[in-house]
């Protein structure tokens, strides 16, 4: 099979992400002009705060027809990986985009249940110091299932950096 590579840059200048996404969108469809049958490969689903998505709108837009086939979400396989659930009787979940919050992490950490941070980035040493003046246990876990993975629990432990593959779950009790 050929491969397609649709480059997607790490920011957050809506400019850069706007001309990835179009050209992303451009490259599909020229391959769908032609004719052929196109899939785009992500890790984890492609309905939780996958870059596809944006792929995927463009690609309707222009008239094309398309289908998001469900993965596993990363915090669920990260969840089955630690050997634990995430939320048990009436416990709420939360899935944060911790870089987008970093600054009300504080308030996040308030939440009840389960948070589910992601997409901490740069913000790691500000998420994990709302962490622990949260007094809540944590783990986080950087490349799941992949080579390089790394499990850390509690708050103390989280890396001043991490790759752009960790979650972090936290919950008020013990993980």
């Amino acid at each position: 099979k050929e491969l397609l590579a649709v480059d997607m840059p790490m920011t957050k200048d809506p400019e850069k992400l706007e001309k990835s996404h179009q050209a992303g969108a451009d490259a599909v469809c020229a391959c769908l002009d032609e004719g052929r049958q196109v899939a785009f490969l992500t890790l984890g689903d492609p309905t939780v705060y996958s870059t596809y998505l944006y792929v995927h709108k463009r690609i309707l837009a222009r008239g094309y027809e398309a289908e998001i086939v469900s993965g596993i979400t990363s915090f669920c396989a990260v969840a089955a990986r630690l050997n634990m659930g995430l939320v048990e009787r009436d416990e709420p979940l939360h899935v944060i985009p911790a870089t987008y919050q970093a600054d009300g992490m504080d308030q996040v950490l308030k939440l009840p249940g389960t948070k589910v941070l992601m997409k901490t980035g740069r913000k790691m040493a500000q998420v994990r110091e709302s962490i622990q003046k949260s007094g809540q246990q944590s783990v986080i876990i950087e490349n799941c299932g992949m080579p390089g993975e790394r499990i850390f629990e509690g708050a103390e432990n989280i890396p001043e950096k991490s790759g752009y593959y960790s979650l972090i779950i936290v919950k008020g009790e013990q993980i």
